[in-house]
């Protein structure tokens, strides 16, 4: 008997009311239990999948550093190259009408004829022919004058006309219109 002591000696009966309330309490501390275990739940799974995401990101980072780093030598080279274009591009722009005097020389009568091209500070142009008769030489002018009415030169003139053992010698003298 000893170990059956029961220390209430009284039993209190309690009231209906109290143990739905009780009831009911239980029932939304459990909810709320697991509503905040669904949040940590959650909150874990978000901060993982930042943190994944914060882990690539820095590797993405530093692999485009390395890349980055490899490409300075070809960047420094890429505008050595790119000034050297430039370089080249003004060549041709000067060239260019050069290129065209040379074939409007050969146009009007070409080499053995045409014995030389001369080209001034003053951007005048003067060429040297020489040819074998008159018909030639009237021919040559006129190429001349053709080019003075398509508006390709301007200011033309025959500086000299001559005529020796060797043939006849012809100069033009013009100013180009680029």
């Amino acid at each position: 008997m000893a170990d059956n002591i029961n220390l209430f000696t009284q039993t209190v009966d309690i009231p209906e009311y109290v143990k739905i309330l009780e009831l009911q309490l239980k029932k939304l501390a459990v909810g709320i239990l697991l509503l905040t275990v669904a949040a940590g739940a959650l909150t874990f799974f978000g901060f993982s999948a930042l943190s994944i995401q914060h882990v690539a990101l820095v590797a993405t980072e530093k692999r485009l550093m390395r890349q980055l780093d490899s490409l300075k030598g070809r960047e420094s080279k890429f505008l050595v190259v790119k000034g050297r274009a430039k370089q080249v591009e003004e060549i041709v722009k000067v060239s260019k009408p050069i290129g065209e005097l040379i074939m409007a020389g050969f146009d009007i009568n070409p080499p053995p004829n045409l014995k030389s091209i001369e080209y001034s500070d003053q951007g005048q142009v003067v060429f040297n022919f020489s040819s074998g008769s008159i018909e030639e030489s009237l021919v040559m002018a006129q190429k001349m004058i053709d080019r003075i009415l398509a508006g390709r030169i301007e200011k033309a003139r025959l500086r000299s006309y001559s005529v020796n053992d060797k043939g006849i010698s012809v100069i033009f003298s013009f100013y180009p219109l680029w």
